[in-house]
């Protein structure tokens, strides 16, 4: 082998693995968001049926939500509150309107215990009848 084909070679070889590393990092990383997007989606699957029942059945607008090890504070505040109307006719066809009951609009925020960055945030509407 001349000194020219051992060059050629030593380039084709640094070119492939800057090429395999490249891609190794790229999958590494995708697996690493994937990971993160499947644990964000499991705690906004699991903590909104919790939370939703505290906000409704108990006085409770803040609480923890334990998850796989992990502790979770919430914490709810009112968004908007308005009174549902509902029209009823009655037997003799006049409309009978009723708001009896109350939709409120809550912003649930969801932090990490011991830090101070919102993990997740969403609204959650709930119709409570007097």
């Amino acid at each position: 082998m001349t000194l020219v084909e051992v060059l050629i070679a030593g380039i084709i070889l640094f070119i492939s693995i800057s090429v395999i590393s490249m891609v190794a990092r790229t999958k590494i990383l995708n697996e690493q968001k994937l990971i993160k997007a499947i644990n964000q989606a499991y705690l906004a699957e699991f903590s909104q049926g919790t939370i939703k029942y505290h906000l409704q059945y108990t006085q409770d607008r803040q609480g923890r939500i334990v998850i796989a090890g992990n502790i979770y504070l919430w914490s709810a505040q009112i968004k908007d509150a308005k009174p549902a109307m509902r029209a009823l006719v009655n037997s003799d066809g006049n409309d009978v309107s009723t708001n009896d009951s109350l939709l409120t609009i809550y912003n649930v925020v969801i932090t990490r215990e011991g830090s101070e960055n919102q993990v997740f945030e969403f609204a959650q509407l709930l119709w409570k009848s007097s």
